[in-house]
């Protein structure tokens, strides 16, 4: 059995160019045309602001979205946070971990509705909130 690595110091974010990553092919995620149309045009309004994780050999982690759509935004490198102290059982648990914890999360209704509506006012483009 794989032994338990313990977590780095600090991390620490590094640009690679997009040829240099490699997903992950047991990546169970999956994401629409949608999906990946609305965060390419996230990532072109706000820029690319969550790095992703790679693993040893640039293998990704958590973050195939993002590299999908930095793709699609033309982009040439995006930032990354090298896991190297993950075993492969611990990037693999990980990966479903950080997909799956953001399912449970939830909504104020309220709060939200006020700020889609001060945005609206405002005359940004509700359709990079993704709603």
């Amino acid at each position: 059995m794989e032994q338990r690595s313990s977590a780095p110091a600090q991390l620490k974010i590094i640009y690679l160019p997009l040829e240099k990553i490699a997903p992950n092919p047991r990546n169970s995620r999956t994401h629409s045309e949608r999906q990946l149309d609305k965060l390419s045009k996230i990532i072109k309004e706000f820029g690319f602001n969550d790095p992703v994780h790679v693993g040893k050999g640039n293998v990704l982690i958590c973050g195939h979205a993002r590299l999908e759509a930095a793709k699609r935004a033309d982009l040439k490198e995006i930032p990354t946070v090298y896991l190297g102290h993950l075993t492969i059982p611990q990037q693999k648990a990980y990966l479903i971990a950080h997909n799956r914890i953001a399912l449970e999360a939830g909504w104020d209704n309220d709060i939200l509705k006020e700020d889609l509506i001060e945005l609206k006012d405002l005359g940004f483009d509700l359709e990079l909130t993704a709603f």
